[in-house]
């Protein structure tokens, strides 16, 4: 069983205390249901199951409700701003922790599913989390080599590690350039 820490403190934001009991609940049911990346598939009827609500919500009561304590990237798509500096230690997504990889994997997934920015939503969503590079880290142990191999797989697909002095390597349709050694 994973361990979920909330954010006590938005008990304290005035916003969030004049929320509906509704949305209060809902933005936790959030919290505990979506991915490790922070994301959120709408299922109303899931959430209505474990609720209860009076009337099910729509997608734009619940974005209207929880605005700013949920942002709407993509049609039916929820993120909980933060949820990463919240739920993983430290400050950074390490490549060779399998918890991190998780968040990897779950970006991953939904840039799969459409959400092609992802990488830009989740840093705007938590502006204080950097991502580190696959070559900058060192794995000891089993489960951490598992973990970079995964995270270089990853890295690659949500166009990591890239930065804009690196060129990208010559596609198989480009010649090579004809290499000579000298014997010195």
């Amino acid at each position: 069983m994973k361990t979920i820490w909330h954010n006590k403190e938005i008990w304290d934001d005035p916003k969030f205390r004049k929320t509906p009991a509704w949305a209060k609940a809902l933005y936790f049911h959030v919290y505990d249901k979506c991915d490790e990346a922070g994301f959120w598939d709408f299922d109303m009827t899931f959430a209505q199951a474990y609720l209860n609500f009076d009337e099910p919500k729509t997608v734009e009561e619940v974005e209207h409700a929880l605005s700013g304590f949920l942002w709407r990237p993509k049609d039916d798509l929820f993120l909980v701003p933060n949820f990463i500096n919240q739920t993983q230690a430290g400050t950074s997504i390490n490549p060779s922790q399998p918890p991190h990889v998780k968040v990897l994997e779950a970006m991953v997934e939904r840039k799969r599913g459409g959400l092609v920015d992802v990488g830009d939503v989740i840093k705007e969503a938590n502006p204080s989390l950097k991502f580190e590079r696959t070559e900058d880290v060192e794995a000891h142990g089993e489960n951490q080599q598992r973990a970079l191999k995964r995270a270089v797989v990853f890295h690659h697909e949500l166009g990591m590690n890239e930065t804009e002095n690196e060129t990208a390597p010559p596609s198989q349709s480009e010649p090579e350039e004809e290499r000579i050694e000298a014997n010195f």
